[in-house]
């Protein structure tokens, strides 16, 4: 098997408007998130957790995936748009170098990802999966700017159903449900995974910058715990919590709750404590 060779990038942060962020990692041996602090330039990027054992230079796919997705990020004068396919690519010859069975999806790498930068007064964001992009304008209102589709709802409104049978681990009952659902990446919903499908997925859009004062990227590691199984996610309650705590108290209080619910009974999710991340950037 030849061996991927990657140097990470030095990541720079010169911007003129405050900016803050937390990357922490969840009870996985590695944090498969990764975060992108540029000039103009930021993100957040969720590898999918692995369905196979299988390390490449003592790291998971996912940690590759959400890191080879990041490194298209860096250079800065290109468009957004043009570097989404350039992390898809970067995703693709990874796992061609480490001699991934690519025919099949469980084995591939993935990751959902969440970008946006300012510049010359214009917030410009890309986006796939369920890593969302959400703004905050002066009055108070916020808008979350990226679509968000629940591809996990099935999966766990099974592992409630498990729950309530006084099934245990509900997380390896559900394991067929969750290799059933990564089967079905980017046919049913979309993921960075060197598949051209992924690129008919992608979200993004345009605006100008007056008149908000936050943006928002973060990871699901970020979701508040919840108990309904919604294809909607309630983004002006997140952007109340994060101006009257910022995004180190959301996840203070994320962390706590997931502490009180360690089979996950109460909240359904994959694991007690996702890797979460997010970073925000003040306008006003």
């Amino acid at each position: 098997m030849q061996q991927t060779i990657y140097h990470p990038v030095r990541e720079t942060r010169m911007t003129r408007y405050p900016i803050s962020s937390v990357c922490e990692q969840g009870c996985g041996t590695f944090n498969e998130d990764h975060l992108l602090l540029g000039t103009q330039t930021f993100g957040v990027f969720d590898g999918s957790s692995s369905l196979t054992t299988d390390l490449f230079e003592n790291k998971t796919g996912a940690w590759w995936a959400s890191f080879l997705a990041r490194s298209a990020f860096f250079q800065e004068d290109i468009p957004l748009a043009q570097a989404i396919p350039l992390a898809n690519k970067n995703i693709q010859q990874g796992m061609e170098n480490s001699g991934v069975d690519v025919t099949k999806k469980v084995h591939r790498w993935s990751t959902s990802a969440a970008i946006f930068r300012v510049h010359n007064d214009r917030l410009e964001w890309v986006q796939t999966g369920d890593s969302l992009v959400g703004v905050i304008h002066d009055d108070g209102q916020a808008e979350l700017v990226s679509p968000y589709t629940n591809h996990d709802r099935e999966t766990l409104g099974l592992m409630r159903e498990y729950a309530a049978r006084g099934v245990e681990d509900i997380r390896t009952a559900a394991l067929p449900k969750i290799m059933q659902i990564r089967e079905r990446m980017n046919e049913d919903y979309g993921v960075l995974n060197g598949e051209d499908a992924a690129l008919d997925f992608i979200a993004s859009g345009s605006m100008p910058t007056r008149g908000i004062k936050h943006v928002i990227a973060f990871t699901d590691g970020m979701f508040p715990p919840s108990q309904e199984l919604r294809n909607t996610f309630d983004f002006s309650t997140f952007a109340k919590r994060f101006q009257d705590q910022g995004l180190q108290g959301i996840l203070e209080e994320i962390r706590a709750e997931e502490e009180a619910d360690p089979h996950c009974h109460i909240y359904p999710r994959f694991k007690r404590h996702d890797d979460a991340t997010a970073v925000a950037l003040s306008l006003g």
